[in-house]
């Protein structure tokens, strides 16, 4: 499910998180169906915590070392959790 700030909020409730992805994503599981689904945070880009290409594209898009952003990505991980 995907909303736009437009759009009326959908509030579920029910999920308990499995897993935190990175700063702006976590698993959750439907306690009742067992269900996991990944949820996004709408607006939230946060920087990559592995190495890989999306990593290579930051650093040419951004101008920043790749370093600093796995810095960057890593601090976003810690707040999210």
């Amino acid at each position: 499910m995907q909303t736009s700030a437009k759009e009326q909020t959908i509030i579920r409730t029910g999920f308990e998180v499995v897993k935190i992805v990175d700063g702006d994503g976590l698993i959750v599981k439907n306690i009742i169906t067992k269900k996991e689904e990944e949820i996004r945070l709408y607006g939230i880009d946060a920087p990559e915590i592995k190495l890989g290409d999306k990593l290579k594209q930051d650093e040419r898009e951004l101008h920043l070392p790749g370093t600093f952003l796995l810095t960057l990505g890593y601090k976003s991980f810690d707040f999210t959790e």
